[in-house]
């Protein structure tokens, strides 16, 4: 359920997929207050800049190139201690979805963003359940058209599904909107983590001959999670890590293990 919090606060949560055309994609969601997001987004700038790079680089899974291989370990690393090491700036949850089940299961004859914006809904509301209907979220997602707009369809129906859980009419989502990727870092970041859980999801770190960059770029990322696979739905449900996949016969998440939920603050 949503929480109160006798103190408002700004979080910003930035959206992303990934491995869209395997046969798992993933749904990923950056969780972070607004004064971390900046932070971050000068981090990644910074650490771009310092390997000469064109400041302009923009860091994606799918478009790593051999000789870049240093420079994104250095910003994955940095972010994965964002995520890790205290002071934690952000969480970062990861939702996994058996493509071939979605047509079955999902659809009912929907387009492809309708289904997408199902899964997205899904995994905003709960990161931000979390943190109490007294808080302020803004959400940016990924534009799929290259346009730069808000959603106020999908505004409306989490601040809905707000008031149904709360009774309360406190419209916490304040900003629901598209962002270009090449103009937001953040949304790179949530590009690359879902990258590397995806890669290992679909098993492309056992292809007969796996792109050695790629390769160790997932197994940096790995070592700093402290996990032992990203292929696997966490431990518990409020990990800063998670990984959480779809289950279709219930409609619902699906998780491995059960756990009783950690006590929450306001930190990410």
């Amino acid at each position: 359920m949503l929480l109160r919090d006798p103190e408002q606060k700004t979080f910003d949560i930035y959206v992303d997929e990934t491995s869209k055309n395997s046969p798992f994609m993933g749904v990923g969601a950056l969780f972070t207050r607004k004064d971390s997001a900046r932070s971050i987004a000068q981090m990644m700038q910074e650490t771009i800049d310092s390997f000469g790079d064109r400041p302009d680089r923009e860091i994606h899974w799918t478009e790593l190139k051999n000789h870049q291989l240093p420079m994104y370990k250095a910003v994955a690393l940095k972010l994965m201690a964002c995520n890790q090491v205290k002071p934690y700036r952000m969480r970062f949850n990861a939702l996994i979805v058996e493509t071939s089940k979605i047509d079955k299961s999902v659809s009912e004859g929907a387009n492809r963003e309708v289904i997408l914006s199902k899964f997205m809904f899904g995994l905003v509301f709960q990161m931000a359940s979390n943190f109490g209907i007294n808080n302020h979220y803004r959400v940016f997602i990924d534009s799929p058209h290259g346009r730069e707009e808000p959603d106020p369809a999908l505004k409306a129906m989490l601040n809905n599904r707000a008031y149904s859980r709360s009774g309360q009419r406190t419209d916490p989502f304040k900003v629901v909107r598209y962002v270009r990727s090449e103009n937001s870092r953040l949304i790179q970041a949530v590009d690359l983590l879902a990258g590397a859980i995806a890669y290992e999801t679909n098993s492309l770190h056992l292809a007969c001959q796996p792109a050695k960059h790629r390769l160790g770029l997932w197994r940096a990322m790995l070592d700093a999670s402290a996990y032992e696979t990203f292929a696997e739905p966490t431990r518990a449900r409020l990990n800063r890590l998670q990984i959480m996949h779809f289950d279709f016969e219930k409609s619902a998440v699906r998780r491995k293990f059960r756990a009783p939920p950690a006590p929450e603050t306001d930190n990410p």
